[in-house]
């Protein structure tokens, strides 16, 4: 069963923008938006946002609507390199994160990470396309949870859970892994989420 699991986040730190605001109506400068919400988490932790992940259709009405070239560095210069592993990832590691540049004070990121729907028919996005995520990574200190595994033969909680049998007619053997990951926040207001497009 669903179950929705509440950190306490500020209400402010989840916005959505409205008809007239969105990044891809006319007159609208996404980069002041940014510059709020970043001012935004820094004035409620203390910690500054080092990190912007926007969703797919997000990304298209900022690119549209900033001026890329004299905004972000595209290029990976060393001190970016250094600063990369806040996420854990290098770009072209197959993670559905693609580095798009720095403003010099945040990395900017594109998420299109998707999964398989429970009848394999279609895929979903694991992020809101229209979404935007502000991240103060400094701050966060996120822990791994596991949740109880929901089969009769261990119903405790542990990293994965692994079962085999054997079927008869035809003969054949089925392996089976089960896990219920939950990340956790430590702080959760050094994050920020807006729905920036319709």
């Amino acid at each position: 069963p669903a179950t929705v699991v509440d950190f306490g986040r500020h209400a402010t730190h989840t916005v959505t923008l409205t008809s007239g605001s969105y990044w891809d109506d006319t007159g609208i400068v996404p980069l002041d938006n940014l510059y709020t919400w970043r001012k935004r988490v820094y004035d409620r932790t203390g910690f500054t946002p080092d990190v912007v992940i926007f969703g797919t259709a997000a990304w298209d009405a900022f690119r549209k609507n900033t001026d890329l070239k004299n905004t972000l560095g595209l290029f990976l210069s060393d001190a970016v390199k250094s600063r990369i592993g806040m996420l854990d990832i290098l770009p072209g590691s197959g993670t559905g994160l693609e580095y798009k540049g720095s403003d010099g004070n945040a990395q900017f990121w594109v998420y299109s990470g998707v999964y398989d729907s429970p009848d394999a028919a279609t895929q979903v996005a694991l992020m809101d396309p229209r979404d935007v995520a502000v991240i103060a990574t400094a701050g966060l200190q996120g822990a791994q949870c596991f949740g109880a595994i929901l089969d009769m033969d261990v119903l405790r909680a542990q990293r994965m859970f692994a079962k085999s049998w054997i079927t008869d007619n035809p003969s054949a053997r089925h392996v089976m892994t089960q896990s219920a990951p939950l990340m956790v926040p430590g702080r959760t207001n050094c994050t920020l989420k807006a729905r920036v497009v319709a």
